[in-house]
């Protein structure tokens, strides 16, 4: 065997190795990028869920002529809501340090995994804001009643008096 041979042969090996590191790094890093885009998305709506729950906080203090059944079963439902919401981040997590593990890991199965979570997030968003108005129509029955009653009663005095 000839040493030109073995060099050549040794040369090619070599660059076939750089080859294959680069495009594992090239990997690595487009999977970091992918990573960091997750994370920031997740802390955005992370801001929204707190700026949501401040105007909840501000609507649920101001607001006296909710009865309290029906609003221990909207807190219920938004209890429920953040526990989805906190499973969610959770599961977001840990394919987040997967991805990072395994750089190969496609994202398709992460976007249809978001998707389907903003979906259900917004099936609740939309089903919170429909029984906000429910609350808001039996609250303006409740003040128009407390209006009929003491006209109700005005008059009643009136007569008697």
């Amino acid at each position: 065997m000839k040493w030109e041979n073995v060099l050549t042969t040794h040369q090619e090996t070599m660059k076939m190795l750089t080859s294959s590191n680069a495009k594992v790094i090239e990997e690595s890093s487009t999977t970091a990028q992918a990573s960091e885009n997750i994370i920031t998305k997740a802390y955005e709506k992370t801001q929204q869920l707190k700026t949501k729950f401040k105007e909840f906080m501000a609507k649920f203090q101001t607001s006296s002529d909710k009865s309290i059944a029906d609003m221990n079963k909207f807190i219920e439902g938004f209890r429920s809501y953040l526990k989805t919401e906190k499973e969610s981040l959770s599961t977001l997590c840990v394919d987040i340090k997967l991805d990072n593990v395994d750089p190969n890991t496609t994202f398709t199965k992460h976007l249809t995994k978001l998707q389907n979570d903003l979906a259900a997030k917004n099936k609740i968003m939309d089903a919170l804001d429909e029984q906000t108005q429910k609350m808001k129509v039996l609250s303006e029955k409740v003040k128009n009643a407390t209006l009929n009653i003491a006209k109700l009663e005005e008059e009643k005095s009136l007569l008697k008096g």
